[in-house]
């Protein structure tokens, strides 16, 4: 499932932004990214139960964790 149709199930960009207290330019910045951040998986995936749509944590795209520098 692509995080735009992640969105569009649970009714849209300002639904979406309403529901976690944030202003539409930041959930439009998830369908620009293609991902959602990590720390909304969770609550997204609730919120998607609150509203009979079927979403599992798997289901949501989001980045990939960076591989950080190791010291030499």
């Amino acid at each position: 499932m692509t995080v735009d149709q992640i969105i569009e199930s649970l009714g849209g960009t300002n639904e979406v932004a309403r529901h976690f207290g944030r202003e539409p330019s930041v959930v439009t910045s998830w369908r620009r990214a293609g991902y959602v951040p990590h720390w909304h998986v969770g609550p997204l995936v609730e919120y998607a139960k609150s509203k009979d749509v079927a979403l599992a944590a798997g289901d949501v795209p989001v980045r990939e964790q960076r591989k950080t520098k190791q010291a030499a």
